[in-house]
């Protein structure tokens, strides 16, 4: 039989499929999305003569596909035949020869005559070839941004002697589809929402002292969007956030009001300072803020002083590693609920507490272990009307400073911060904290007049407390601790 003829081909249709979320009219500088790929070998053939020395054929080659892809889901690589008849057809109607598609994963040594498949380059075996109504996705990126990533198919092929002359021919659709994602609104990390939220207040018409901070006592969330005369500035993350999150200061009530058009709003892995030093503030609306992905929340409410109630009852912090000065000098707050609170990434506690005079109550719930932390320095320090403390979840073994930890003076031990008196008596804990030989451990209980361990234990003047009191009082070895009922 003579096969000079016979030329096998099977032809590619690259196809980009972009989510329906990519938005082309925006305006902002927000999060763009882009996807572009090709395929070479476009056109890939066996050519006839091969068969003239050998009975039978087994060839392989090879389609690369190169994508470069910027989109926060990834993407994936689909392949299918353009019908659901996988076969290379002799374009010959008059003549009814086929290259079957093989019908079960095998390896090209096992091919039967006259039959193909395709494998990633990476497989071992052969898959038989997928058809429209079964597409097979050969690749599943999640990596947000890539380029010329590719994708290396092979085409696995044994033809018999058997085979009559003619052209062989299908179509393989490749199809490079971006993931589908939920947008999300990104807000901007906390220095800079800061500064806009200062400059908001600064522009003001009533603000001859020029600090902006001053003029601002609530911070709420608009149902509506803003109007072209309430000036509104953009607080969004502009390289991550799909929605442009609106804020603008209204001088009547002395509020700054925020908007998104998503109810929910993502703050940035660095939200840091965000409301620090803002001394006028008396409420946060802050019921729709979604804080999964925070990593530093160091500082966020440091010097809101004039704050009395806060819900942090939505706050997710189980990513969060810096807490230092987290509620530092919300001097005026009536209580604290962190009963929701996970704190085992966080590595510094540092003056988390610190300055809360004000307080009555700081309730912290079962995952506020603190057992990555190193530092807990002046955590509770200067905390005045707290009458017990219950710290029995925590666990210290990593905690190399624990200098100020409750005291109750200055930096320079000699001032009292509480001068209407201190109202500390039991602190409860466990074995789980524990104090290493090396740990930094000053001025633990200055001022600490009111307080005794389990069994009554103290000292006529507290400043002499060294680190070995930092454990559950019991006869022989004194301590400040109480084992919790």
């Amino acid at each position: 039989m003579n096969h000079k003829f016979l030329k096998l081909s099977s032809g590619l249709a690259l196809t980009l499929v972009a989510a329906a979320w990519l938005n082309t009219k925006n305006t902002s500088a927000l999060y763009q999305s882009s996807l572009s790929a090709y395929v070479d070998n476009v056109k890939t053939q066996v050519d006839g003569d091969l068969l003239l020395d050998n009975p039978t054929v087994k060839r392989e080659m090879n389609l690369n596909i190169g994508v470069s892809a910027k989109n926060k889901s990834g993407y994936k690589v689909v392949v299918n035949s353009k019908t659901d008849n996988t076969a290379l057809n002799n374009s010959d109607p008059a003549k009814p020869d086929k290259i079957e598609s093989i019908t079960g994963n095998q390896s090209l040594n096992n091919f039967t005559a006259n039959t193909w498949g395709y494998k990633l380059s990476t497989a071992t075996s052969y898959s038989p070839i997928p058809s429209l109504s079964h597409p097979a996705t050969v690749a599943n990126s999640s990596e947000k941004e890539v380029t010329n990533q590719k994708t290396i198919l092979n085409l696995g092929i044994n033809l018999g002697d058997d085979l009559r002359p003619g052209d062989y021919i299908n179509q393989l659709v490749v199809s490079v589809v971006a993931n589908t994602y939920q947008k999300e609104a990104i807000m901007d990390k906390g220095e800079v929402f800061n500064k806009a939220i200062t400059y908001l207040g600064k522009r003001s018409s009533s603000n001859f002292f020029g600090h902006g901070q001053e003029m601002i006592e609530h911070f709420r969330r608009s149902a509506t969007a803003p109007t072209a005369g309430d000036k509104p500035i953009e607080i969004q993350d502009n390289v991550n956030s799909d929605y442009t999150i609106k804020a603008w200061y209204k001088e009547a009530d002395k509020t700054v009001y925020y908007y998104a058009e998503t109810e929910k709003i993502f703050l940035a892995p660095d939200s840091s300072n965000m409301f620090k030093n803002f001394t006028h503030v008396q409420d946060l609306d802050l019921a729709k803020f979604d804080t999964s992905n925070v990593v530093n929340m160091a500082s966020m409410f440091d010097g809101t002083e004039k704050v009395q109630n806060l819900n942090l009852a939505n706050f997710d912090t189980t990513r969060v590693a810096n807490m230092r000065n987290m509620f530092s000098g919300m001097t005026e707050l009536a209580s604290l609920d962190l009963s929701n609170f996970n704190t085992k990434q966080v590595t510094d506690a540092s003056n988390l507490f610190n300055n809360l005079q004000a307080a009555t109550e700081i309730k912290l719930g079962n995952n506020f272990t603190l057992e990555n932390a190193t530092t807990l320095a002046g955590m509770f320090a200067n905390t005045c009307k707290v009458a017990s403390l219950d710290l029995s979840m925590l666990n210290t073994s990593n905690v190399r400073n624990f200098s100020n930890l409750f005291s109750l003076t200055n930096s320079g031990g000699t001032t009292s911060a509480c001068p209407t008196g201190d109202a500390l008596t039991t602190i409860y804990a466990s074995t789980g904290f524990v104090v290493d030989t090396s740990a930094q451990a000053e001025n633990l209980f200055n001022g600490r007049t009111s307080l005794r361990g389990g069994n009554g234990a103290h000292e006529t003047d507290p400043a002499t407390a060294d680190k070995t009191w930092l454990r559950i009082d019991r006869p022989g070895a004194p301590g400040y601790f109480t084992t919790k009922p």
